[in-house]
């Protein structure tokens, strides 16, 4: 298994990551399995019905996962917080670190809706940061006081 350092640089230099499967665990852990895809060499032609859509996308070069690429699980212990929103909407935060897919805030729209919604503070459980997962057609906010552990494998075919 890679170091915590090299799973995240390689979390990072993914050009396109999808949300794969997104579950919590019987001991208050969120688990976010993303996967890398690629902008493929092959055309593929959309055919969207609209004359004009189907010039712009006559060429289209489709963006898949495909074994041997990168996939990542990276684990909140202890969770506050999490939120799931259609990437079209949502509102980047002014600190935007855009270079990196695991974003980190300690000040945020989010966190001031998790100190509204909920009863967490600084004194329990501890003192937690807005941590973002970018993928692409999902944002995915999490409030942890926790670092989260990345673990990096291979995609195989039992992913697809």
């Amino acid at each position: 298994m890679d170091s915590q350092d090299s799973a995240v640089a390689k979390l990072d230099a993914c050009r396109h990551i999808f949300l794969a499967k997104l579950g919590t665990g019987p001991s208050l852990d969120l688990r976010i399995f993303v996967v890398e895809a690629r902008v493929q060499d092959e055309l593929v032609s959309v055919g969207a019905g609209d004359r004009d859509l189907d010039a712009i996308f006559a060429e289209a070069h489709p963006i898949m996962t495909k074994e041997g690429y990168d996939a990542f699980t990276i684990i909140f212990e202890s969770y506050v917080c999490f939120s799931v929103r259609n990437e079209t909407y949502a509102i980047p935060e002014d600190d935007e670190d855009y270079s990196r897919r695991l974003r980190t805030h300690e000040q945020s729209a989010f966190l001031d809706f998790v100190s509204k919604g909920t009863w967490a503070s600084s004194d329990h459980p501890g003192p937690f940061v807005h941590y973002t997962v970018i993928c692409e057609d999902h944002v995915i906010d999490v409030a942890c006081n926790s670092e989260p552990i990345i673990e990096h494998r291979i995609v195989t075919a039992d992913d697809l």
